[in-house]
């Protein structure tokens, strides 16, 4: 089989990889979603290569298509993959399902730990100062008392507009496909960690606009809130848990230049849509290589 078949995977794992290098030009939702959907797409498109040639492998040992009364013409396509090529992908393959499978348990773990916010806010009388959003139906802000006494009136009305923009645009599902993305194929863990990243600062710019443009206040309020804040036991989204320091300063950089808005919704675009492109063509090799194999192509 050769390495053609994995060109979609490849101009996938590319298109993500200059994504990353661009995110920093890109207004930080354009970024968050194009490289989330970036990163999903070269997890995809993984598989179905790794999935590609174990078959291939199987489809050379004819004591197999005997013993499972396989294809009959399997062992007969012109397509070889070699069993030590197939073994190191049914490895790779069961041990990115493992790693998947931890990360659900660890997801799960960290959601039973979390409070519930019935009312959609949740004072913790503690003074270790915390803040993070919890998301699902009962869901909502967890603050403790600690945190509210750290910070002045107005910065605490940035920590509730930060944390209500995690709940309001959904975060939670963009850190879980990215998790589960970088759990299947580690180079990717990158990629992920840039997401997180610009969920961040997409739901720092919220607060931009909720407290009337006043950069220089969230920036103080990032910045108190991470020097106050504790660690939140795995929690992804704590105000002041991630890239604080680039944060503030991406709030008071008056230099600071992203593209402009059409241009960077063009680039988001043809990220995804060229990731997406190349798993879609990667899953195609898959289906065609069965097909053929089974004599219906």
């Amino acid at each position: 089989m050769s390495i053609g078949f994995i060109a979609p995977l490849l101009v996938a794992a590319v298109v993500a990889l200059a994504a990353g290098f661009l995110q920093s030009g890109l207004r930080p939702q354009v970024a968050a979603q194009s490289l989330a959907v970036a990163c999903v797409a070269v997890a995809a498109a993984a598989v179905w290569a790794l999935l590609t040639l174990v078959l291939g492998a199987l489809a050379e040992n004819s004591f197999i298509d005997r013993w499972s009364a396989w294809c009959p013409e399997l062992y007969r396509a012109d397509d070889h993959v070699s069993a030590g090529i197939g073994l190191v992908a049914g490895v790779t393959l069961a041990a990115a399902f493992r790693r998947a499978a931890s990360a659900v348990r660890r997801e799960r773990r960290t959601r039973q730990r979390l409070p519930d916010c019935e009312h959609g806010v949740l004072i913790v009388e503690s003074t270790l100062p915390a803040a993070y959003a919890v998301p699902g139906r009962r869901g909502g802000i967890v603050v403790s008392r600690g945190m509210i006494d750290a910070l002045e009136p107005s910065e605490r009305a940035v920590l509730w507009a930060h944390e209500r923009s995690h709940l309001n645009h959904k975060h939670h599902r963009y850190l879980f496909a990215t998790e589960m993305a970088a759990a299947i194929m580690p180079p990717l863990r990158g990629l992920a960690d840039q997401v997180q990243f610009a969920t961040e600062r997409w739901a720092d710019e919220d607060a931009v606009v909720e407290v009337g443009g006043d950069r220089p206040l969230v920036a103080r309020a990032i910045a108190r809130a991470a020097l106050a804040s504790v660690d939140h036991g795995g929690t992804a989204m704590a105000m002041a848990d991630t890239g604080v320091g680039e944060r503030v300063r991406a709030m008071i950089d008056l230099d600071r230049r992203f593209l402009a808005p059409a241009i960077g919704a063009a680039v988001g675009l043809l990220v995804m849509t060229s990731t997406l492109a190349g798993s879609g063509l990667q899953l195609h090799h898959l289906l065609a290589f069965i097909a053929h194999v089974c004599g219906g192509g």
